[in-house]
């Protein structure tokens, strides 16, 4: 049964980094071997990311869940790249091209990240402190790197933007500011 065993069979399971390290040790000594890693690492973010999409569409997920999904992936395969590629550079960047891949399918990406922004900066970084919030933020600002459609962004943060000041439900000036 090949179909549950090779690097694509390990990236399902986020307990094998070491597993997986283990294998890219092996590839790297046929550098050319190392690329059919790293399709295998883009071909699971890509169906990881088109799943996140799905369940966007069908309405499974609203927005925000969306976004914290999107996260939760970039944080897995950032361990996956650092540990089991030991930080490569192509591997990074395979990521990268990965991940902009599926969130530039639509505009659908840029609004539902300008919604997570607005709901954080209205209730989800109450009680927070300086550093939570600055590494909440910096987290989006990763993702928001990934966008094409960063003017739809811009547009939606706008838009929630004056809501909330107008509305004076912001968390934070200081917040807000960063």
């Amino acid at each position: 049964d090949m179909e549950n065993s090779g690097f694509a069979a390990l990236l399902r399971d986020e307990t094998k980094l070491e597993e997986m390290r283990s294998m890219y040790d092996l590839f790297v000594r046929v550098p050319a071997s190392v690329d059919n890693l790293r399709e295998a690492l883009a071909d699971r973010i890509k169906a990881d990311g088109k799943a996140l999409i799905t369940d966007q569409e069908k309405g499974n997920a609203d927005p925000p869940a969306f976004v914290r999904g999107v996260l939760s992936m970039r944080d897995r395969y950032d361990k996956v790249v650092t540990v089991a590629f030991r930080s490569e550079k192509k591997a990074k960047k395979r990521m990268r091209e990965s991940f902009e891949d599926f969130l530039n399918t639509d505009a659908r990406a840029a609004s539902c990240l300008a919604v997570y922004v607005d709901e954080l900066l209205r209730v989800g970084l109450r009680g927070a402190t300086e550093e939570q919030i600055s590494e909440e933020l910096h987290k989006v600002i990763i993702v928001f790197r990934y966008l094409s459609d960063k003017d739809v962004f811009e547009s939606f943060y706008k838009q929630h933007l004056a809501k909330r000041l107008l509305g004076g439900r912001s968390v934070s000036d200081d917040a807000e500011r960063a």
